[in-house]
């Protein structure tokens, strides 16, 4: 580690709850206990049970209801965070807001975009999310994800991974209208019309069924990479994603991508390079590009890792092993943002201190800062 960058600092995140599984809060609590050592974390979760990390201080609700956070250099909050605006106007000992923006949660949530403006700094996952912060005006640094390659990867050489004999596409399911579930199984209709023999598996939290389809509700993070590695094709139908880990996921286990243009795709999801992709809401298309279908194995084979191709070397996040180790794919940690750097960079070497606010002047906090530089006297 270089010799400046040797001293600690102090890093509060903010998630939701601690119910691990997939999604936002799965990758909060990944950049948490994958920080590096010279980084000290804290974990404030904002509702239900805690669960002890690691090298990690986890604080309860309790502490977030009365905002009695302690101090810090950085407080990181997600971008869709409702009591964003109460954390912002903390003391600024208690860390520099900085918005972890993962997506919008629902397409144009203005929320996100309000709360873009009351943070000094955004931390954005995809490039997408990037130039939408920038937009609103707020700055952003983009922070890749991290992909478990112990467990996304390729099918093994010796057999565990058997194929079936015919064409298996998966897709997740979900109630929520834009996800595209619908268009995606509308879709999947007209495919199984024009190749009959079409296996489909279904899974995830959506009700809808297709006759014949096999329906497997809700599964784990290890299911879904067995689910991955077993089918020539994941269709991903949304209107919208922050990142889109499933679709990278599926690449990266052997599955051909079809996915909508979901604007976080477009930083793996290259059309006719690494994935079939379609104008959002339009996936009802797929089917018309008969060649996806009718020749799976093929696809497979020109779009994924199985057949020796990758998405583009940008997002890859992490070193491979060489080609003779029989253990082909690493763990790749998140890099832990250089904002934090730049940030934190000049109240490093000093300690941290509780403000004494005079009782003629109060203590300032970032958001009174901000306001005072956007409206001067």
């Amino acid at each position: 580690m270089p010799a400046q960058m040797a001293a600690r600092i102090s890093v509060t995140f903010i998630t939701p709850h601690q119910r691990v599984t997939t999604g936002g809060v799965y990758a909060i609590h990944q950049f948490v206990r994958l920080a590096p050592d010279w980084i000290e974390r804290r974990l404030v979760v904002a509702k239900g049970e805690t669960t002890p990390i690691e090298g990690v201080e986890v604080l309860g609700p309790e502490r977030l209801a009365s905002l009695d956070l302690p101090p810090a250099d950085l407080l990181v909050i997600p971008a869709d965070f409702a009591r964003a605006e109460e954390l912002g106007a903390l003391p600024i000992d208690r860390g520099m807001p900085v918005a972890f923006l993962q997506g919008f949660g629902t397409p144009g949530n203005p929320v996100v975009t309000a709360n873009l403006g009351r943070v000094r700094h955004a931390l954005a996952v995809s490039q997408w999310l990037v130039d939408a912060a920038r937009r609103t005006g707020c700055p952003a640094t983009l922070v890749r994800y991290g992909l478990d390659r112990d467990l996304f990867h390729p099918p093994a050489d010796d057999g565990r991974h058997r194929r079936s004999a015919n064409a298996v596409v998966a897709m997740m399911t979900h109630e929520i209208d834009w996800k595209g579930s619908d268009e995606g199984l509308a879709a999947l209709r007209l495919a199984r019309a024009a190749l009959p023999e079409l296996e489909i598996r279904l899974f995830g939290r959506g009700s809808a069924q297709i006759d014949g389809a096999q329906h497997l509700g809700a599964v784990t993070r290890t299911e879904v990479a067995e689910l991955m590695r077993t089918a020539d094709i994941f269709v991903c139908s949304s209107w919208e994603e922050g990142f889109g880990m499933p679709g990278l996921e599926a690449i990266e286990c052997g599955a051909a991508l079809a996915t909508t243009d979901t604007l976080g795709s477009r930083d793996y999801a290259l059309d006719g390079e690494t994935a079939l992709v379609t104008p959002r809401t339009t996936c009802r298309r797929w089917p018309t590009r008969s060649s996806a279908w009718r020749a799976s194995r093929s696809c497979a084979a020109a779009w994924s890792p199985r057949g020796g191709a990758t998405a583009p070397p940008s997002i890859w996040l992490g070193p491979r092993r060489p080609a003779r180790s029989p253990t082909r794919w690493r763990r790749s940690r998140p890099a832990f943002p250089p904002v934090a750097l730049r940030c934190a960079g000049r109240r490093r070497a000093r300690p941290i201190r509780s403000p004494r606010p005079s009782p003629a002047r109060p203590a300032r906090s970032w958001s009174s800062d901000r306001r005072a530089r956007a409206h001067p006297r």
